[in-house]
């Protein structure tokens, strides 16, 4: 079955930024989009809601467990590990320590300028299972391109995802695996093999400068007031 996907979101209930939409909003609006796959990745936060996959079942979709570790500085996806494997992490050679067939590790936005390896990625491939191609990108300025370089480079997958923070972020870029619904063996090991292809079109400019303004500039005073700075 051919599963549209997104492995790389953000909710309410990630303590790291101040969303306004829950983790339940958010399926509901996957949902009616036409997702099957999900996970949820907050910063630094293992999530593994039984009532959250509960429901995104009842919407028929597979939600897996996952996180966005900050490890040396840059934010990778953990898929499907245990939270004690997570919280175990603290370097980047700590990875191999849960590379097994049913877990998933990606690097965030590997080429983009903020929580990014750069150019430490390719020296550290073997530890990722496929490489992030980001949606925050134009048609004359994409720093996925070194992403894509990489991937053909090495033969490792592209997984496209939408790093959402922001409901009008959905869409922009996803994946498609052709995996076993509601099995998320059987879609992280699709996604290892290669069984993936990336769905992905250029913001429009204003949409693009609306995310840049939301995520840089409204998420940070939002934080920055949270913390009793005004």
């Amino acid at each position: 079955m051919h599963l549209k996907t997104d492995f790389h979101l953000h909710a309410k209930e990630d303590p790291h930024d101040i969303i306004s939409y829950t983790s339940k909003d958010l399926i509901d609006y996957l949902a009616a989009k036409g997702y099957h796959a999900i996970a949820l990745t907050f910063h630094d936060h293992y999530y593994a809601n039984d009532s959250t996959k509960a429901y995104a079942l009842s919407k028929g979709i597979t939600l897996l467990p996952g996180t966005e570790r900050t490890i040396e500085g840059a934010h990778i996806l953990i898929l499907n590990a245990k939270k004690e494997e997570v919280d175990s992490i603290h370097s980047l050679a700590d990875l191999k320590k849960i590379q097994r067939t049913d877990t998933l590790i990606v690097p965030s936005h590997p080429f983009f300028f903020i929580n990014a390896l750069g150019s430490r990625l390719e020296k550290h491939l073997d530890l990722f299972d496929a490489i992030e191609y980001c949606h925050f990108y134009l048609p004359f300025l994409n720093f996925n391109k070194k992403t894509v370089e990489l991937s053909k480079k090495y033969h490792i997958p592209l997984l496209g995802n939408s790093d959402t923070h922001y409901l009008f972020q959905v869409g922009h870029t996803y994946s498609i695996v052709e995996a076993e619904k509601n099995d998320p063996e059987s879609i992280i090991k699709a996604i290892k093999q290669g069984k993936v292809q990336v769905k992905t079109t250029p913001l429009p400019f204003f949409t693009f400068l609306k995310i840049s303004f939301s995520l840089f500039v409204l998420m940070p005073l939002k934080i920055w007031k949270r913390k009793g700075h005004y």
